[in-house]
């Protein structure tokens, strides 16, 4: 497990990147990494590039994003364009929500993405299942 603590601005965010157990021992867990804190511009880059570390080492990842207490409108950048990534790439990520993701993507068109779930055990399921392995259409 690796974690950093970043400060930028006056404010504080951490990534954390962890295994977890899948229920199937034939699966490769996926690596859930998860942000707390806040997203914004002066962390964006710091962010996507912890997630594409995980992608260059053929990762699947799910992107906990359930104890954000700020994200601005460039964390769809983390929401919508990192799993578009993964998925260009043949690998599967997903995104734990909360209501400050919820009312972004509401804001952005509306329409919440179908790799975006309200818990930790459902995006890992989703991505165990095969389902989040490339974008839904």
């Amino acid at each position: 497990m690796s974690s950093a603590i970043f400060t930028s601005h006056q404010h504080e965010f951490t990534a954390t990147a962890r295994e977890v157990e899948p229920s199937d021992p034939h699966h490769r867990p996926p690596t859930v990494l998860s942000v707390s804190g806040y997203i914004d511009a002066s962390n964006l880059n710091e962010v996507t590039r912890r997630a594409q570390t995980l992608f260059e080492q053929r990762r699947d990842v799910v992107i906990d994003l359930s104890e954000l207490h700020f994200i601005g409108t460039c964390g769809l950048r983390v929401v919508v364009g990192l799993p578009q990534t993964a998925f260009a790439q043949e690998l599967g990520c997903t995104v734990v929500s909360n209501r400050k993701v919820d009312r972004l993507l509401r804001l952005m068109d509306g329409h919440r993405p179908l790799w975006v779930f309200d818990h930790l055990r459902e995006a890992g399921d989703a991505l165990l299942s095969g389902t989040c392995r490339r974008e839904a259409t």
